[in-house]
């Protein structure tokens, strides 16, 4: 699965790639997410629930960013 299908991935290592896999770490990636890699996390099966929260709350607030800029 490509970067772009998961969002929540992280490093290659060894030649295999890592994926962010605990809530915890998820959340942190999502605070430097754009509003695309917030669509392919909420696209994800089996996201956990306050993975998703954290994801709406990351649009919301790109949503405000973006409404400032103009």
């Amino acid at each position: 699965m490509s970067r772009a299908a998961n969002p929540f991935a992280a490093t290659v290592y060894n030649g295999h790639q890592t994926y962010h896999i605990t809530v915890e770490d998820r959340i942190a990636a999502v605070r430097r997410f754009t509003s695309e890699q917030c669509q392919a996390a909420l696209a994800l099966p089996n996201l956990q629930k306050t993975v998703a929260r954290a994801v709406h709350s990351r649009l919301r607030q790109l949503e405000r960013d973006g409404s400032k800029e103009k």
